[in-house]
């Protein structure tokens, strides 16, 4: 869900005088006439995406509770369960396993989307594994390592690797996902997560996703705190290519909402036709990125921003070694969220970053500039960068 900035950074940059800085601003200012319809698109899309997994969520546990008393008692679960030699299809196995147990699945297509809500499940594919749906993650400290997946029929809102709202502590590795579905990996609400050498392309909104704040848009109460202490090292999103007409331009990576002590280290964003990397605060809503460590990422060739820290958020440590060049708008964006609401919700949003560190990066041959700072007190140092504007 994205916002109107043309406004804030328009009257920001009144204050630069020379021709280049005017030219600067022009081209800035004719950037940025789409934003505000796609925002609403995208928050209404990701409470599709949460209400499709409650749905099936539900299922899965009907399904599992049938699957027991036909058993008759948990004591006959299995702890470790081979596909398709124990069970044709990972559902099966997924029914059968123990929870803590280990489900291995061999080379083949499997044409399904399987869920669980068993606790600590170890979920491998050995061999070429090819999954046509998605993963629902309905418990905690479940592990997926190493599938193919192709998200266009996923039945959990068209994501490849989708948790239900709460659940924690997901180890999410060296998968492949791809497919013309919403997302490749959506997580709402989760803690302890690690997101490591997964690789993600395709026709898709966003990448990598950790979100905590759809409820709070729709004033929907509940139980979750918002997202602290995950990871997301060491994983390629290349050619994300959002549906325009539909939906928004694609995020590579966002974090969103009330989200800390996030660590987003060692990752490639290229040739989205949208954001590289953001760090998505919404203060009309108390809901900030804090204390978040963004380090040694390259996002390269997206249609607008490297990274970004966007509408808030404070001591967020952005550095050393990212490198954000061959953008079409902005290297990295330190982004106020003035008026952003107003068109639709009434709401005065006018926060940018604050006390943040930016220090030892490369931003260069963006499209309108590498380094923005729209917020105060922020920290720059020893960065590489040919055009600045507003740092202190």
């Amino acid at each position: 869900m994205k916002k109107v900035i043309a406004v804030s950074l328009f009257s920001f940059l009144l204050f630069y005088s020379c021709t280049e800085e005017s030219q600067f601003q022009e081209d800035q200012t004719n950037s940025f006439n789409t934003d505000a319809i796609i925002t609403k698109q995208r928050s209404l899309m990701s409470l599709d995406i949460i209400e499709s997994i409650s749905q099936k969520m539900d299922e899965i546990k009907t399904a599992q509770l049938n699957s027991l008393t036909a058993k008759k008692k948990n004591s006959d679960c299995q702890k470790t369960v081979f596909v398709p030699d124990d069970y044709p299809t990972i559902q099966e196995a997924l029914f059968a396993v123990c929870e803590n147990g280990k489900v291995f699945v061999r080379s083949g297509v499997y044409n399904e989307s399987p869920g669980t809500d068993k606790e600590g499940l170890f979920i491998k594919a050995i061999g070429d594994v090819t999954l046509n749906g998605g993963f629902g993650l309905l418990a905690n400290n479940i592990k997926i390592h190493n599938f193919k997946i192709d998200n266009t029929t996923s039945i959990w809102g068209e994501v490849g690797i989708a948790s239900e709202s709460g659940s924690n502590g997901f180890d999410i590795k060296g998968n492949t996902i791809y497919g013309s579905g919403h997302l490749g990996i959506y997580l709402p609400y989760c803690d302890n997560a690690s997101i490591v050498q997964n690789q993600i392309s395709g026709d898709m909104e966003a990448g990598i996703f950790i979100d905590a704040f759809i409820f709070e848009l729709f004033g929907i109460e509940h139980p979750f705190g918002g997202n602290t202490n995950n990871t997301i090292t060491n994983n390629t999103v290349t050619n994300l290519i959002a549906d325009l007409d539909n939906f928004y331009p694609a995020y590579g990576i966002v974090i969103r909402g009330d989200t800390d002590n996030t660590r987003i280290q060692g990752n490639t964003v290229n040739t989205t036709n949208g954001w590289g990397i953001s760090l998505e605060s919404w203060a009309e809503f108390d809901l900030y990125c804090d204390n978040n460590i963004v380090k040694n990422n390259v996002s390269t060739n997206n249609a607008l921003n490297g990274l970004e820290v966007f509408g808030g958020g404070s001591n967020n440590v952005i550095g050393p070694n990212n490198e954000c060049y061959d953008n079409d708008e902005i290297g990295i964006h330190l982004y106020a969220a003035k008026d952003f609401f107003s068109d639709f919700y009434d709401f005065d949003g006018d926060e940018g970053p604050t006390n943040n560190s930016v220090f030892n990066n490369s931003a260069f041959n963006n499209g309108i500039c590498d380094i923005v700072d729209e917020g105060s007190g922020n920290s720059f140092k020893n960065n590489n960068a040919d055009c600045t504007v507003g740092l202190e």
